[in-house]
């Protein structure tokens, strides 16, 4: 007979005699054909592989990684300690240049936007803009001397040491004398100058000298502005950056296209008068957060502010960390908190939240000593959406994966330094996707990784892999277990696997673990292990036979130090009930 409810994600009540299911750094999947072996399977999370080691920068955490507009990588590593530093990489993860952070003392989350010309990068009490470099190109063009006979519309070359660049006449004065140019394209390779132009269409021209102002490398200074009190988190649209600033309910604007902030440009949170902890871009929308509300608001394009409060547009439910929300499968996210509790997973249809935790992982939440230090990010892979929440004082990490609705726990098999045997939250803190693949930053040391389902390890440590299954009772009459069937994915050893390589070598004989418990899971049997097949042996079938009997119980199926990819299909028993 099929175990019924086997293929499934994590539900561990409070009372873990009524239902104890996990599912860790294993997630299931619907099967569209429905068609195959069974609806659903069950499949593994993706691996890690160091990339770079930043530690040789600043010592500490890395505490954002960013893909830019133009396609740039970076990341923000360090601590209070040892100071932070920007530093942006290559295709090939090799260090392009290193921007200390000047008087910066954090040692949480940093947030980064950009609009094309200049990213701001927020640290709470701190911010700093890098304005990207452009190789010599031209990022403005001043009349020197007008010259005359030109026409609106009029295009010139700009001679001088560089190549490509051109500019349009956009108005005149009386006699064709050009008293507006703008760039058309920006070239390469100019330097600062005055330089003559030349006619080049549709009419010809004379005499127009025009300054070159020329963008020839990278430069990071420290936000000055006599406003700027600090920000947490930033976001861009329709021309301007937004941040909101700390211990306050104000959101501030820099000027369209610049880095200037606006003396005036702020507004505030007006659904009620607590703090603004958190802001999110979506849409071409502002979410705002507090601890007991959001509220949205959108583009007016007021002469005075452009933002509006859109009317209706107010949740009555906060948020508990503002690291928690996200943008994920065309919508927003975000763990809650309001007037009368915590630590719910909300999901907005439209502007109405839907919860989509259950009693299971609110129950697990809510008994950790605080949830208001929890960091989340997000990444779509092979189809799926997946929402990754660290809680640092849980030691735990949960995702909730949107394409099925469920949710299931990842988990690093010891710490950075040793293998305890223990199971302690994710490495990831931070994810970017940058250069086609997925890039995660470690939440306690400088290293950058590659997120990638073809890799069977964390780094090179193994990864426990354990679903545990529903219960077992019959009206609490005993059960006779004659066999349990495991239908999974088989034949991966491989006998030849002597050295490391990336991914990693089989094992000659990967292993998969069976043990179960007797009473709603407090104890637990020996592991019973089975081999999972070497090379070619894809018709291995994994059964355990003569497993005794009980009033009820739950079997677990694991593995670890094996280093192959696990995909469980189904489980099948062989039970005999009786009377009594």
């Amino acid at each position: 007979m099929n175990y019924a409810g086997f293929i499934g994600g994590a539900y561990e009540v409070q009372s873990i005699s009524a239902d104890c299911q996990r599912c860790i750094n294993l997630y299931p999947q619907q099967d569209e054909s429905q068609a195959g072996k069974n609806t659903a399977i069950i499949l593994s999370t993706p691996g890690l592989t160091r990339l770079i080691d930043l530690t040789t920068t600043n010592i500490g955490p890395i505490r954002c990684t960013y893909t830019s507009s133009k396609g740039r990588l970076f990341a923000v590593v360090g601590s209070q300690a040892n100071g932070s530093s920007l530093v942006e990489l290559s295709n090939t993860f090799a260090i392009l240049g290193t921007y200390p952070l000047p008087n910066e003392t954090g040692n949480g989350q940093v947030s980064m936007t950009d609009n094309g010309i200049d990213m701001l990068i927020l640290t709470g009490p701190n911010g700093y803009w890098f304005h990207f470099s452009s190789d010599g190109s031209i990022d403005n063009m001043t009349i020197v001397a007008p010259g005359s006979g030109w026409i609106v519309g009029d295009q010139f070359s700009v001679g001088g040491v560089g190549s490509g660049g051109v500019g349009t006449i956009t108005s005149i004065l009386a006699g064709g004398v050009p008293s507006g140019i703008s760039i058309v394209s920006i070239g390469s390779d100019y330097v600062n100058a005055n330089v003559p132009a030349t006619a080049l269409l549709p009419s010809a021209g004379i005499g127009l000298t025009v300054a070159l102002t020329v963008l020839v490398g990278n430069t990071l200074t420290q936000v000055t502005d006599e406003v700027f009190e600090g920000g947490t988190q930033c976001g861009f649209i329709d021309g301007y950056i937004v941040f909101n600033q700390p211990g306050t309910q104000e959101f501030w604007i820099t000027n369209l296209n610049s880095t200037v902030i606006n003396p005036l440009g702020f507004a505030s949170a007006e659904g009620q008068p607590d703090t603004l902890i958190g802001l999110l871009v979506d849409h071409r929308e502002i979410w705002l957060f507090s601890s007991t509300h959001a509220e949205v608001w959108y583009d007016s394009g007021n002469a005075n502010f452009p933002f509006s409060y859109i009317q209706g547009a107010y949740i009555s439910h906060g948020i508990v960390s503002p690291w928690t929300a996200v943008r994920l499968d065309n919508t927003v996210m975000w763990l809650g908190q309001d007037e009368f509790g915590n630590a719910i997973a909300w999901r907005a249809n439209g502007y109405a939240p839907l919860r989509i935790s259950t009693y299971a992982m609110e129950q697990a939440w809510q008994r950790y000593s605080t949830v208001s230090d929890a960091v989340a990010w997000t990444y779509q892979q092979d189809g799926h959406s997946f929402w990754v929440i660290n809680f640092p004082s849980g030691d735990t990490t949960w995702v909730y994966d949107a394409a099925t609705g469920t949710w299931h726990e990842r988990a690093y098999l010891g710490t950075l330094l040793v293998d305890d045997g223990q199971l302690h939250r994710g490495r990831p803190n931070t994810h970017t996707f940058s250069f086609g693949k997925h890039i995660v930053g470690d939440w306690e040391k400088g290293y950058i990784y590659q997120l990638s389902p073809l890799v069977y390890e964390d780094d090179t440590r193994e990864i426990q892999r354990l679903r545990r299954a529903p219960f077992i009772n019959n009206e609490h009459k005993r059960i006779i277990f004659h066999q349990f069937e495991l239908d999974m994915e088989v034949g991966q050893g491989n006998p030849n696997a002597n050295e490391p390589v990336n991914p990693p070598a089989e094992p000659v004989d990967p292993q998969i673990s069976l043990r179960w418990s007797d009473d709603g899971g407090y104890t637990w049997s020996a592991y019973l292990n089975i081999s999972m097949g070497l090379s070619g042996e894809y018709k291995k079938r994994i059964i355990w036979r003569r497993l005794g009997r009980s009033r009820q119980r739950i079997f677990e199926v694991s593995t670890g130090q094996n280093n192959v990819n696990l995909a469980l299909y189904n489980a099948y028993l062989e039970l005999e009930g009786t009377t009594s």
